[in-house]
């Protein structure tokens, strides 16, 4: 079991909304110290992940961030491994510790959930955690409110990708001044999306960088002998780096969250939408200070109903954490 939630798990978290706030409705996540990371829409409402409790995701009913004002439930979902399903990760025990999840995608039609780790190493040393080194994939199991990693052990398919430093060491330098850092996981037609933080493509300035792979390369019957290359994508973010991602079928663009790729930095914090077609990168909405300084880093992006988005904060306050939902055709 990855992450064992029997202390917390069917414990209800509030949800309440806090009306409209510059032309977008917040609803808040109340009653923990949450920062929130990443998002995914499942048919039953919404994956919430965060990045500084061990492993946790949390699952809101799509009602909940519909009616404003209203105290509703926040479960918090569990992650199973079990041990009879985890021969081919033998090295893993089975009480593997995640830490810092940061992207997440679904997909609908397979029940398939993908969570990404930051990969960051430790700031002060460099030292590389490999609690933050991880791709899962998981069946989403909304009738137990957990998420299965591995879909059987029948089918002989790992749920578990621990080598992406390894595969990108020969097309990133990860070793420079700003570090490594994942933000960023998208599914489109097959394949996987990843955007990073850092290395910018020159370093510390540049283009934004986002890796993609077949999701079967990584989590097929020949996945263990994958050993790279990921097709690379470049993007001109007016500085910043990924702070999310997500393909958004109603568009059929990639919604790309940008943000500064150091901890300080002007770059914007916005919406861009990138065209896969023409390779066309517009800027389609960005966040005012006013909002950032209320509601923190915007950290998370899914598609939610026809006309809007959810976008959500890290908000780094012990009380609330933050979800807006965004306009956006």
């Amino acid at each position: 079991m990855l992450f064992v939630g029997a202390l917390l798990s069917g414990i209800g978290l509030p949800v309440a909304g806090d009306g409209p706030a510059a032309g977008a409705r917040i609803t808040n996540i109340a009653g923990v110290n949450l920062e929130l990371s990443a998002l995914a829409v499942v048919p039953e409402g919404v994956l919430v992940a965060d990045d500084e409790l061990v492993g946790s995701v949390l699952f809101v009913e799509h009602g909940a961030l519909e009616s404003a004002g209203t105290a509703h439930r926040a479960s918090l979902i569990k992650i199973n491994r079990a041990r009879k399903d985890s021969e081919p990760n033998s090295d893993l025990p089975r009480l593997f510790a995640v830490h810092d999840f940061e992207g997440m995608a679904a997909s609908a039609e397979k029940s398939a959930v993908y969570l990404i780790g930051s990969h960051a190493p430790t700031e002060q040393e460099r030292h590389r955690r490999t609690d933050r080194e991880f791709l899962i994939k998981a069946r989403w199991r909304p009738e137990e409110l957990d998420l299965r990693v591995r879909p059987s052990k029948e089918e002989g398919v790992p749920g578990i990708y621990r080598k992406l430093i390894d595969h990108l060491a020969s097309q990133v330098d990860i070793s420079g001044p700003g570090g490594f850092n994942v933000e960023g996981l998208a599914l489109r037609d097959g394949s996987l999306y990843i955007g990073l933080r850092a290395p910018l493509s020159n370093g510390e300035t540049g283009k934004a960088l986002v890796f993609s792979i077949k999701e079967r390369d990584l989590f097929g019957k020949k996945s263990r002998r994958f050993s790279g290359p990921f097709k690379r994508l470049e993007l001109d973010l007016g500085g910043a780096g990924v702070r999310g991602l997500h393909w958004d079928q109603a568009t059929n663009r990639l919604l790309v969250l940008s943000g500064p790729s150091a901890h300080e930095g002007g770059a914007p914090q916005a919406v861009w939408s990138y065209d896969f077609s023409d390779e066309a990168l517009i800027l389609g909405h960005q966040f005012t200070p006013e909002q950032i300084a209320e509601h923190g880093n915007p950290e998370g992006i899914t598609r939610f109903d026809a006309g809007r988005l959810l976008i959500a904060f890290d908000t780094d306050e012990a009380t609330r954490a933050s979800l807006m939902l965004l306009p956006w055709k």
